[in-house]
């Protein structure tokens, strides 16, 4: 698909999703040109194939066969809405009965902002909490069923999965360990948290969500890419929050050094979606979304990562091996941020390395092979 296609294709989905957002039905003339395979495919990417799926079947003009992909994906968005949610309520009453304050993150807050909350289709749940609870939370994750590889005291987000599609990220602080610059703004936790109706549940302030929102798609957008979701959580939320002190917002931004990004970021997602016509310089970078899927690709994740080893945009077969080195033999920043007594404990380090081999190894086998590959073929491209 050329870039132009893609492009078309992008302001086809962008039309759907303006038309779930305004809980209207798309007019005959504008959908039928469109190209359903397309669009399903490209949704899936970005994670936002319910959303579409939710006014496209209200076209009474559409035969059964051209509904039913996206019909499906409605009909499995609220049913893992409602699993997932009863699962996740298991956790918080655990939480609120053994007096374990807690904070709902990142997607829990937006999807409220969706026209139903099912329609913003979340892979994992973030949830930060009380970490000195961490071995009974712990403990009742493991008794519930949940595995994981990466939880320790020292790491900053517990990750937990179970079958069918449970995931959870317990979060004991807001950004990894090696995060210097966004660590030090939230180092005083207490003070960004607001208490809610429910015992032991705090929130954000509107404000302060927002700058954790737009933070949080910066890192992102920096470490791989983002996709469109992002453009939809940013527009929702301005247009929800009217109220929002916006001289304390570009304050905080300043000192998070996102500022620029914010405004860029803000001003593409109004433009979009409120039809605005875009420059050419706003339309590559709409592309860039376009092609960036949920969270980037993983040729875009692996070359943002090469090139900060390497220091450069123009990298070669060596800089691919340098990158490949330090992946097996991690440096002390990525203990820093993901083993922390490792970091502190550097005698650990060789054993760990090789338990990492080994256990990460066997395990991620197919991975390893999927990012090898994808590393020998930038550059060609």
């Amino acid at each position: 698909m050329t870039d132009r296609e893609l492009l078309a294709l992008g302001y086809d989905i962008i039309y759907l999703i303006s038309c779930a957002i305004k809980d209207e039905i798309p007019e005959k003339e504008k959908v039928n040109n469109m190209s359903f395979a397309d669009i399903y495919s490209l949704s899936a990417k970005h994670t936002v194939t319910a959303l579409i799926g939710y006014p496209l079947c209200k076209c009474d003009f559409l035969s059964q066969d051209e509904k039913v992909p996206f019909s499906n994906a409605v009909d499995i968005a609220k049913l893992r809405a409602v699993t997932v949610g009863a699962e996740r309520e298991s956790i918080l009453s655990f939480m609120r009965e053994n007096g374990i304050w807690y904070l709902l993150m990142k997607g829990l807050v937006i999807r409220d902002l969706y026209p139903k909350s099912y329609l913003r289709e979340m892979t994992d749940n973030d949830i930060l909490y009380n970490s000195d609870f961490y071995g009974k939370v712990k403990q009742f994750m493991l008794s519930k069923g949940y595995k994981s590889d990466t939880v320790t005291a020292g790491t900053s987000v517990d990750e937990y999965e179970a079958e069918p599609y449970f995931y959870f990220e317990l979060h004991k602080r807001f950004f990894m360990a090696d995060e210097d610059l966004y660590n030090s703004y939230y180092a005083d936790m207490s003070k960004f948290l607001v208490k809610t109706d429910s015992d032991f549940e705090y929130k954000l302030s509107d404000e302060d969500f927002y700058v954790y929102m737009v933070l949080h798609s910066f890192k992102h957008y920096k470490s791989g890419g983002i996709g469109i979701r992002f453009l939809i959580d940013c527009y929702l939320y301005n247009e929800k929050k009217k109220s929002l002190d916006r001289s304390y917002i570009d304050e905080q931004l300043k000192i998070l050094q996102i500022y620029d990004f914010e405004k860029e970021f803000s001003r593409l997602a109004k433009s979009l979606f409120e039809n605005e016509k875009l420059s050419k310089d706003d339309e590559e970078k709409f592309l860039c979304y376009l092609k960036s899927d949920t969270f980037g690709t993983q040729s875009q994740r692996l070359k943002k990562s090469i090139e900060k080893i390497s220091g450069n945009d123009n990298f070669g077969d060596e800089e691919k091996k340098k990158y490949i080195k330090n992946r097996l033999f991690p440096d002390l920043e990525w203990f820093r941020g993901n083993v922390p007594f490792c970091y502190n404990h550097r005698w650990a380090i060789p054993f760990y390395d090789i338990y990492r081999l080994f256990s990460r190894g066997i395990k991620n086998r197919k991975k390893i092979k999927k990012e090898v590959k994808e590393i020998k073929k930038l550059g060609r491209d």
